[in-house]
């Protein structure tokens, strides 16, 4: 972008009693399983609640001060400044940090350059949030979690770091990176220094996968900008007015004898950012090609958008190929979402721009697994126009409507801001509504009632079920303002959501219903704009039976489950 130009303890337990169910694994022939691999399940029953009559309509309702999610992003509390920090507002992190179940918030926050003593006459800066999830309500315990952080975060991702079975949390910001290690569903501890994720500079975006293949957890971060180191020469505004912050590849060298991971930054050896450091924001980490290993997509801000293939294992390291497969969109790129909209078993892409460019709409051409440009195709240029009008944010694929199909939800919000309330934009529903033709999206957003949710300068969007009734619900923070809890209310159809434990990005997984339809989904951990979505895999099942599901990981190794109840949050371990 440019400017200007630019509960009880005794209700707890009895909410996490889980059914245990005997679950199919078979091997499936020609691929080896691990001979440690083991499978169990447990489900959870869906809570009470109306009965789906299969034609009532979708509805979102707002409900985040019903439930306890009070939380104001810190920025403006006074007035509107010249400031591109607190103007790109901060991320939503989904995390079930005591693993009972239910999925927890970690909101990012922020305050304005100028108004630091205003803070502290009243107190003290805007901290990060915690919301602890009890069957659907939340209860702020940032403090007591050690999560009430004081600084200008930007982004949040939810991943196991040093594998012991708890989430633990990683928070991009404006100046020092914050690594929280999860103290056995206790507490967090703040690990930044000894892990070496204490990176220096203005971070965005951070995304997590086993990048080497080495089977711990690795990390992609964006770089931004460093508002310390002005280029004079810049013929455009912000943010080539300032020299642009390197984008880091931290892989996991395991944990030391006191559980804290070690990290390496080997982005400058592995052919990371050939053409120069950019300015980066989105981050993925999916496998675009299905050769087994995880590549990384990055939407730059007024660059082409990069995707670089991991060759890590054969080279030692990533190739920049872009322009050949197709995702160099060259405008304002921010927020990703990624789902197979086209059923080829690879993953398609929206990336969000600036205002009056378009958003970035990229689906794999079935004969050449090329990205085609979609923003003139019928069925695809609905969400592209939005991006004509509004500036687009955090965007987010999902079954919102149990269909089988993905629709798309995005959080809009203009910049430069010049008071809060009048860089306010709607949020809007894309529903997917292919069938057997051509991929369609189609803006819904009044049908669903959007239109009676009070518009917002919108960021972040992550998408759970936080309430695990089946159906999905979203998280939306704003840029001075209350964040939104959208219920999804009345969804109809049939689902089921496959829980994998601790976040495993990179997993693929088909489900195959009795009516001969297959629908594939990846596990991803880092998307939207600086979030961490549900780490449960969700799928719709419309009417129709499953007859198996397929879990499948980069290995090529697979776990079978065959025709699991639907309506169910199936638990599968390894």
């Amino acid at each position: 972008m440019t400017y200007p130009g630019w509960l009880s303890q005794n209700k707890r337990a009895k909410l996490r009693r889980l059914v245990h169910v005997v679950v199919v694994v078979s091997v499936i022939p020609g691929l080896s399983v691990l001979a440690s691999l083991l499978a169990s399940s447990a489900s959870y029953t869906a809570p009470a609640g109306p009965a789906r009559d299969g034609h009532s309509q979708l509805k979102f309702v707002d409900v985040a001060s019903d439930v306890g999610l009070d939380m104001t992003h810190g920025a403006f509390r006074d007035a509107v400044s010249a400031d591109p920090g607190a103007m790109m507002g901060g991320g939503l992190c989904w995390i079930d940090i005591d693993r009972d179940g239910w999925l927890d918030l970690f909101v990012t926050n922020s305050w304005s350059d100028g108004e630091w003593g205003l803070w502290q006459e009243s107190g003290g800066p805007p901290t990060s949030k915690l919301f602890l999830n009890t069957a659907g309500t939340f209860t702020d315990v940032s403090k007591a979690w050690d999560a009430d952080l004081a600084v200008r975060a930007n982004g949040c991702v939810a991943a196991d770091f040093n594998g012991d079975g708890y989430t633990d949390l990683y928070v991009t910001t404006q100046r020092e990176n914050v690594l929280l290690l999860n103290q056995d569903g206790q507490s967090f501890s703040d690990r930044s220094l000894e892990s070496g994720l204490d990176l220096y500079g203005w971070h965005t975006g951070a995304a997590v996968g086993d990048i080497d293949g080495d089977g711990l957890l690795d990390l992609v971060v964006a770089g931004y900008a460093d508002l310390n180191n002005r280029r004079p020469q810049a013929q455009t505004g912000f943010p080539n007015t300032f020299e642009p912050v390197a984008n880091s590849v931290l892989l996991n060298r395991g944990a030391d004898i006191n559980g804290v991971p070690q990290f390496d930054d080997v982005a400058a050896i592995s052919g990371m950012e050939p053409y120069g450091y950019e300015y980066g924001l989105g981050v993925m980490v999916t496998d675009v090609d299905n050769d087994g290993d995880l590549d990384i997509h990055i939407a730059n801000d007024t660059q082409p958008n990069r995707l670089y293939r991991n060759d890590l294992t054969k080279t030692g390291e990533f190739v920049e190929i872009s322009g050949p497969s197709g995702l160099d969109d060259p405008n304002s790129g921010m927020g990703i979402a990624s789902a197979d909209v086209n059923d080829d078993q690879l993953p398609d892409f929206v990336v969000t721009n600036l205002a009056g460019q378009g958003h970035a709409s990229v689906l794999t051409d079935p004969f050449s697994s090329i990205y085609s440009d979609t923003r003139f195709v019928p069925g695809m240029d609905a969400v592209s126009a939005l991006g004509d009008t509004t500036t687009g944010w955090g965007s987010a694929f999902g079954d919102f409507d149990l269909d089988g199909t993905e629709d798309l939800l995005v959080a809009s919000g203009a910049i430069p801001i010049e008071d809060v309330s009048g860089s306010s934009e709607a949020v809007r529903y894309f529903s997917n509504t292919t069938t057997n033709g051509p991929t369609e999206f189609v803006d819904m957003s009044g049908l669903v009632g959007l239109n009676d949710v009070a518009e917002r300068n919108g960021r972040a969007v992550a998408v759970a079920d936080y309430d695990n009734d089946g159906d999905l619900d979203a998280a939306l923070s704003g840029i001075g303002q209350p964040m939104l809890l959208l219920e999804n209310r009345s969804g109809s159809g049939n689902w089921i959501s496959i829980d994998l434990g601790t976040p495993s990005p990179g997993q693929r997984i088909v489900v195959t219903t009795s009516a001969g339809d297959t629908h594939t989904r990846r596990t991803v951990v880092g998307s939207s704009w600086l979030s961490s979505e549900d780490p449960r895999v969700h799928v719709g099942l419309g009417d129709a039976e499953i007859e198996k599901i397929e879990i499948i990981d980069l290995s090529g190794d697979r776990i079978q489950v065959d025709e699991p109840k639907r309506n169910q949050i199936l638990r599968v371990e390894r």
